[in-house]
């Protein structure tokens, strides 16, 4: 019973042919904006192990919520896989990194924020499509 739940799992999170191509999409997207190759392994995406990377810890941070954001992505669209997209994934992750921005001005450490998510910001904003919505875009 139990390999069978760790199937279906693997199944929903890694396998799914859509699920795969979302993955496929934020690998390619992360490795872009990060300028250095981001693996399409499930022990990267799912478990966040970053023991092979050699990243400065600033990009490890960035990396590790961008991908903690895909994993939100496919949890809210499990049951209509036709709906995970890309532009839902950026959406949730600009709003991520405006709670992070608030929690750095709350804790007066801007400066580590920029430090940290400035060059990442700049990218994922550049040239794509997102939603109307102008509060996404004040960060």
């Amino acid at each position: 019973m139990q390999h069978d739940t760790q199937n279906k799992q693997m199944h929903a999170f890694w396998h799914c042919t859509s699920v795969q191509q979302f993955w496929v999409q934020v690998t390619d997207h992360l490795s872009h904006i990060l300028g250095c190759r981001i693996p399409l392994s499930p022990q990267l995406c799912i478990l966040g192990d970053m023991s092979t990377l050699q990243l400065n810890n600033h990009i490890k941070t960035t990396l590790f919520t961008a991908l903690a954001v895909a994993k939100k992505t496919i949890l809210l669209n499990w049951k209509a896989r036709n709906q995970l997209n890309i532009t839902h994934w950026k959406n949730l992750l600009i709003d991520q990194i405006s709670i992070e921005k608030m929690s750095a001005s709350l804790n007066h450490n801007i400066p580590c924020f920029d430090k940290t998510w400035s060059t990442f910001i700049n990218k994922l904003t550049s040239n794509v499509c997102l939603t109307p919505n102008p509060q996404h875009l004040q960060i």
